[in-house]
């Protein structure tokens, strides 16, 4: 039950910002497509969000997102995962996320995701199952500017064999754990890295300051993320940032986004997190 949970919360932690509503007339209605995004956790469980896209006049920042969430969560799907001999139906969680704790990922493991929705139609996907790679040095402190207060990461990690492609998620947690209000309309602050290839295997360190939230005080707490990605979808979230969108902002996804979803939307991946919890210090 609580490896479930974990699964339910990591679908919900998919779920992210609207744009903001254009204030403009005569714009032709797109096809809804089915856009997806994905969640694994250490334990190798997974999480699949599914919703129905929407189009910059569909919502605001003002809407509430549980209303818009049941508006458009897909939530008739039959969803599949299958690689390296081994097929799973993922249970149905609710809010059109679909999980399962019992597929035995292999590194480096190619996996087919299908996706059949009687209302919504079908799609699939193709990734592989990169290996973990976790923080060595970890430290959140506050930069105060004279205007905001912001959140700095400091943090090192040991470089993986090969040429390899990073992402650190930064976000705002209200107490130690999770809470639901966090997770349904998250600020994720993404930062992305590439290691050297003529410096291949050794320590990583970074620093970076999170421009999403200018409120932060001594003593709150942060949820962190280190992940192995691949180059593909590390240029898919690259395209986002240069957007102005953030590591969630699935929902109102502009057509025009790379993706590897075969009819739809998103982008369905396999990465393992390194999740930690940071209090913020002065």
């Amino acid at each position: 039950m609580g490896r479930l949970l974990v699964v339910i919360l990591s679908g919900i932690l998919m779920m992210g910002c609207l744009p903001d509503p254009l204030e403009v007339d005569n714009v032709p209605v797109l096809e809804r497509k089915i856009v997806v995004s994905s969640q694994m956790i250490p334990d190798q469980s997974v999480a699949v969000l599914l919703t129905s896209s929407l189009g910059a006049l569909d919502a605001s920042d003002q809407s509430d997102p549980q209303t818009l969430l049941d508006q458009i969560a897909i939530n008739d799907a039959l969803v599949i995962i299958e690689g390296n001999g081994f097929i799973d139906t993922l249970d149905f969680l609710g809010n059109g996320i679909y999980g399962s704790v019992t597929i035995p990922f292999v590194d480096g493991g190619f996996y087919q995701l299908s996706v059949q929705s009687p209302t919504a139609g079908n799609v699939t996907a193709i990734t592989q199952v990169k290996q973990q790679v976790t923080f060595n040095t970890l430290n959140a402190s506050i930069v105060d500017n004279g205007f905001d207060t912001l959140a700095n990461i400091d943090y090192s990690f040991e470089d993986l064999p090969g040429r390899n492609f990073y992402m650190v998620n930064v976000q705002h947690i209200s107490g130690e754990l999770p809470q639901p209000g966090d997770l349904l309309n998250p600020d994720i602050f993404t930062a992305l890295t590439t290691d050297d290839p003529a410096k291949d295997e050794q320590l990583i360190g970074d620093t970076f300051k999170v421009f999403f939230r200018r409120d932060f005080i001594p003593g709150d707490t942060i949820l962190v993320q280190l992940a192995n990605i691949s180059e593909d979808y590390y240029y898919f979230l690259e395209s986002q940032k240069n957007n102005r969108f953030n590591f969630s902002d699935f929902l109102g996804e502009p057509l025009n986004y790379p993706t590897n979803v075969q009819g739809g939307l998103g982008w369905f991946t396999l990465h393992v997190p390194d999740v930690r919890f940071v209090i913020v210090d002065p």
